[in-house]
């Protein structure tokens, strides 16, 4: 027993397992803040605002993940793999964002005047969340250089965006008389602070003042490319089951699924975590080790135990929080315990082939992973409705899943290599 309460202390106290789960907290918080602001901007625009909303964040996350090219996982490799030049790369990445930034701009200019639907207030708010583009790609240089050098600093980034942004909406709900437009230009706030903030870290680690290197411009831009390859097909993949639906059943129906969904995704924040602090772990370690095996079954392992409890507890709290008419979701949980648990290990999975210079090989089983979703959602859907929807999602998942595994455990990537423990 002395030697078992040696080893949890042991494990309790490494720097690795505090950084997961200071992380996870951060996920968790942020996850808090977004739905709850979700509510407030429905509050302060009533229910066509917050569908214009909806609309809006749809169309920036897209914009994101296309214009960013990839270089928030290529940035925090690159920094994290090579400590001695991180300054360089970091500066590389900078000026790309600027080109990137500065090419997206009119286009999104473009894209605001044909998506505004002919509404002046709906353009003007596009054009609004059109200049949080450059903004956001360079100041993603910054905030993921930091994940590779200090994931403490990094959190505090990510946390005050949306905590400025909440604390800004609770009044504004409160007194109301408020418009999208506004909302949009205080977003655009948030996000320059977050730059602001992201850019002060960077100095005070000694990250800036770096000289750009056109030897590094073109790893960095493979590696983020074969990021955004994997990204891509992950977005889908995501929305692609409520797009069928909406297809197949009625739209009560699709209301019973997204909270199943929504309920159901509470225990991922704990994956994440994991998959972000080892990222920049693996990068730095250049070989995979035996934590490998170690952190994908410990990751699998929390998000059942989280997702068990949560499952037996449903019937009593979605009623509770959502109204009688929800009990249905109860039901389809159970269907999306395997893909939780899949997706979990997934993350894991996904980060350390990316920490191993592979976002190649994440981006071959994603792909995999959305055709198999694909194929099952046009044969099960019509059939089974939402049910058929949540068995296509896990089995996918485990399809992804067991690729992601072989991918990372197969015996020419010297996985049995010994390495560190957590």
């Amino acid at each position: 027993m002395p030697n078992v309460r040696s080893r949890a202390r042991r494990f309790r106290q490494s720097p690795t397992i505090q950084a997961i789960i200071r992380t996870a907290g951060f996920n968790v918080v942020n996850t808090v803040l977004a739905g709850v602001g979700g509510i407030l901007v429905a509050r302060v625009l009533g229910a066509s605002g917050r569908g214009d909303y909806a609309v809006l964040m749809t169309w920036l996350g897209l914009a994101l993940i296309v214009g960013e090219l990839g270089q928030t996982a290529s940035v925090t490799y690159h920094v994290a793999r090579n400590p001695e030049r991180a300054r360089d790369y970091v500066a590389t990445s900078v000026r790309t964002m600027i080109v990137s930034g500065l090419l997206c701009l009119p286009l999104a200019f473009v894209f605001a005047k044909y998506l505004s639907d002919g509404r002046d207030a709906r353009e003007s708010a596009f054009q609004i969340l059109a200049l949080v583009l450059p903004v956001a790609f360079v100041a993603a240089s910054f905030t993921f250089a930091l994940q590779a050098t200090r994931i403490d600093l990094w959190n505090w980034v990510r946390f005050s965006q949306p905590f400025v942004w909440f604390m800004v909406l609770v009044p504004l709900a409160y007194f109301g008389g408020v418009s999208l437009t506004h909302l949009m230009w205080i977003y655009l706030s948030s996000v320059v602070l977050q730059f602001g903030i992201a850019l002060w870290f960077c100095k005070k680690t000694s990250l800036l003042r770096g000289r750009y290197e056109g030897k590094f411009l073109r790893p960095m831009l493979v590696y983020g490319l074969s990021h955004l390859a994997s990204t891509l097909p992950a977005g889908l993949i995501r929305q692609l089951d409520v797009l069928f639906l909406a297809v197949f059943v009625s739209a009560s129906q699709v209301g019973h699924y997204a909270v199943a969904v929504a309920y159901a995704s509470l225990s991922f924040p704990l994956a994440a975590a994991v998959g972000s602090v080892l990222f920049p772990r693996q990068a730095r370690l250049g070989s995979p080790n035996r934590t490998l095996r170690r952190s994908v079954f410990l990751v699998s392992l929390a998000t059942m135990l989280c997702m068990v409890p949560m499952i037996l507890v449903a019937p009593f709290l979605l009623p509770l929080v959502f109204g009688d008419d929800f009990s249905a979701s109860v039901s389809i949980l159970w269907f999306l315990f395997p893909s939780l648990l899949a997706l979990s290990a997934n993350q894991v999975c996904g980060d350390l082939l990316r920490g191993m210079g592979k976002p190649q090989s994440v981006a071959w089983a994603t792909w995999i992973s959305l055709v198999v979703l694909v194929v099952l959602l046009f044969f099960l859907v019509p059939s089974s409705g939402i049910r058929g929807a949540a068995i296509s999602t896990s089995i996918a998942q485990v399809v992804a899943c067991g690729t992601l595994m072989f991918l990372l455990f197969r015996k020419n990537s010297g996985v049995l290599e010994e390495g560190a423990n957590l």
